[in-house]
């Protein structure tokens, strides 16, 4: 009896087989190799190398499908594609040595960032190539990546905002919404080297905050990174990208939908609170909740980016800090880049979406944090315009949301 479909025939099904032999066969074999090299003889020798074999790049690089993507963490033609995106950089120009293909550099970065933890160590063995080359490859890749970051993470001109307002609108009915806001945390496996302290987050653990901007495909259209996890959010939209630029940026009345953590202002519509829904007339409160959860019903799209950022680079579920912390920051910044040309080339994370993977994500907002060594009296030296005070800004959104909640539940 037949009980499913498939479209593989024995000669596709024998040497797939076969190639998946050789794969368990080569990883057995580096295994042994590994525990003999940890083992030695007894004599003193180099640390951390491994043998040099390029046998598993081989075999990987022509892998089918699934196999590919399950260890490279996009597509094959993804793959190829992001070859040819980054492979003039000048960083992989070789010098006095020849360097290996671009190719292979950008697999030991996929590796490396594709598994929880970003073991260096594990990536080495797996590859067979030196501890040290691991660090090398991925240091080009990232710089190669973070070169080309403001042709693939920008702002929307206003023609882009048009277009994202004209579908959010068409699904939600908010007019005017070129975007959903929110902060991440990127939780740390253990506490980093300086000023550790500072990372530890409002869930009793190390790690660090971003905070980005999405558009309805879940492609981040600006970031701000290099936040300890102990700062509240609200510092690190006063420090942002958009909001320092927010009077060039937000073209004809648009607006950004984000949650409770957030300050209200004619740039930023957010839910209402408890607290004032305690203080609206009875006959109120029933369609402020129906706002609430409209509102909501959009916002969710930026979580969904972050946990498909997360769910792609698994090590960003549970990051080893790197030595030097602006180097960890860098690789995340390189994997945002990565995120939105996955999108672009219509790739898609290989598993499926787990609630565990944005543990912040509350109504309530997540705490990114202030940037390193900063608190909240740096924030003095920002040029705000004069009438903007906080309560200018306060009545503002207040007033922005009331019309907003008469348009899509009037009274």
């Amino acid at each position: 009896m037949q009980t499913g479909n498939s479209d593989l025939g024995h000669d596709d099904f024998d040497s797939q087989a076969i190639l998946l032999a050789e794969l368990l066969e080569l990883e057995a074999v580096n295994w042994l190799e590994f525990v003999q090299d940890v083992l030695g003889d007894g004599k003193r020798g180099r640390y951390n190398q491994f043998p040099k074999d390029v046998d598993f790049f081989t075999i990987a690089l022509r892998a089918p499908d699934r196999w590919f993507r399950h260890l490279f963490r996009v597509g094959r033609d993804t793959f190829d594609k992001l070859i040819d995106r980054i492979s003039n950089d000048p960083v992989f120009v070789s010098t006095k040595k020849p360097q290996r293909p671009v190719k292979y550099q950008l697999a030991c970065f996929l590796i490396r960032y594709g598994q929880a933890g970003s073991d260096s160590l594990d990536t080495a063995q797996k590859l067979a190539i030196g501890h040290g080359t691991v660090f090398l490859y991925c240091t080009r890749v990232s710089k190669a990546l973070r070169r080309i970051k403001s042709q693939v993470i920008k702002f929307p001109d206003e023609a882009r905002q048009q277009e994202i307002s004209d579908y959010i609108e068409s699904v939600s009915g908010f007019p005017g919404c070129i975007g959903i806001g929110d902060g991440c945390v990127i939780p740390f496996s253990e506490k980093p080297s300086v000023q550790g302290e500072t990372y530890m987050t409002r869930k009793k653990r190390f790690g660090s905050n971003f905070q980005g901007t999405t558009d309805h495909e879940d492609s981040f259209t600006s970031y701000d990174i290099g936040f300890a996890g102990s700062i509240p959010d609200v510092t690190i939209w006063k420090r942002s990208y958009v909001w320092q630029n927010r009077h060039q940026l937000f073209l004809n009345g648009s607006y950004l939908l984000m949650d409770k953590g957030y300050p209200s202002s004619p740039w930023v519509v957010r839910p209402f609170d408890e607290t004032e829904l305690s203080r609206a007339p009875a006959e109120d409160v029933p369609r402020m909740r129906r706002f609430n959860k409209r509102l909501s019903s959009v916002r969710i799209g930026v979580e969904h980016a972050f946990g498909r950022l997360k769910r792609r680079f698994r090590s960003l579920q549970n990051f080893t800090p790197h030595r030097d912390i602006r180097e960890t920051y860098k690789a995340i910044e390189a994997m945002l880049v990565l995120h939105n040309l996955c999108i672009e080339y219509r790739d898609k994370p290989v598993t499926r979406l787990s609630p565990l993977i944005n543990d912040d994500a509350e109504d309530t907002g997540m705490e990114p944090g202030g940037a390193e060594d900063e608190d909240d009296s740096e924030l003095d030296d920002i040029d705000i315009p004069a009438h903007e005070t906080d309560a200018w800004l306060k009545e503002q959104g207040r007033m922005k949301r009331l019309a907003l909640l008469e348009l899509l539940y009037p009274a």
